[in-house]
């Protein structure tokens, strides 16, 4: 989430430059507005490529836990043309994580055979190369369970913008010249 907010900001920012040259182009409001909110959609979906979908309806602590153990935990498996749903039920149990299939993501891979030999690599890689296999497969934390589900199942409606004024950030105050002070070297000014 802290990702996202950061290249929003830094998206903004260079929307705002580039409005300048684009005003200057004809583009009427509406149509800058448009654009900007085209440009910063893009740019959260392709930051959202990376990293697993939450929904913002979970519970945070449970979500903590599958962030920390996507990350940490290394997973060693040779898979020898397994059914996908036996891999991932190997990674269920190996890494005592609640895993989903959707029901689309089942139908999808219900004759997929996997063929896939890692060593003591982060289960976010292993569950990603794993979910190479299948067509339109990602996954995401989605009713406090790490769900793994198609692409359009991970669509939710309470996504929402946020826009923050940043003005006072990056406004530089202007750098007034003070008056010279200075204490006279005259002796006749002695403290009484």
């Amino acid at each position: 989430m802290k990702v996202v907010v950061l290249f929003c900001v830094v998206g903004v920012v260079t929307c705002v430059a580039s409005a300048a040259l684009s005003q200057d182009e004809g583009m009427s409001d509406e149509e800058f507005r448009e654009w900007l909110i085209e440009l910063i959609e893009s740019i959260i979906a392709e930051i959202t490529l990376d990293e697993p979908i939450i929904d913002p309806d979970c519970n945070p602590a449970v979500v903590d836990l599958i962030l920390r153990k996507l990350e940490l935990q290394q997973v060693t498996f040779a898979f020898q043309e397994t059914d996908f749903t036996q891999c991932v039920d190997f990674l269920r149990d190996v890494t005592g994580l609640n895993i989903v299939l959707s029901r689309k993501a089942q139908e999808a891979v219900k004759d997929l055979k996997v063929t896939l030999r890692l060593r003591e690599i982060a289960l976010k890689n292993a569950l990603a190369l794993l979910l190479e296999f299948g067509p339109d497969l990602r996954y995401g934390i989605r009713f406090d369970v790490l769900y793994i589900g198609t692409k359009d199942e991970f669509v939710f409606r309470g996504n929402y913008l946020i826009i923050y004024e940043i003005g006072e950030i990056v406004y530089r105050p202007p750098d007034f010249e003070a008056p010279e002070l200075a204490l006279p070297d005259d002796a006749s000014l002695q403290m009484r």
